[in-house]
């Protein structure tokens, strides 16, 4: 998530100073601990997945805006 408020920051969009910790902490507090996300259970059915959507975009815009995003490009690539 700090990977892609610096990324968004760099871009211009107005966020929030405390997004990420507000994002961490509603995410950490969920009562729900078997959760999962569309693109995890996209992955585990085989399905086609949103990664190239959202991380894909990320590291692209990462790069056009010269952001370091070295999670999100190592997460990407172990999942393509």
């Amino acid at each position: 998530m700090q990977e892609a408020y610096d990324v968004g920051k760099a871009a211009g969009v107005p966020l929030p100073d405390d997004i990420v910790d507000d994002q961490y902490d509603r995410i950490l507090g969920s009562d729900d601990m078997d959760a999962t996300s569309s693109l995890e259970r996209d992955i585990a059915a085989g399905h086609q997945s949103e990664l190239d959507t959202f991380s894909g975009a990320l590291i692209r815009l990462a790069r056009q805006y010269g952001v370091p995003v070295p999670m999100s490009e190592k997460c990407y690539r172990a999942l393509v």
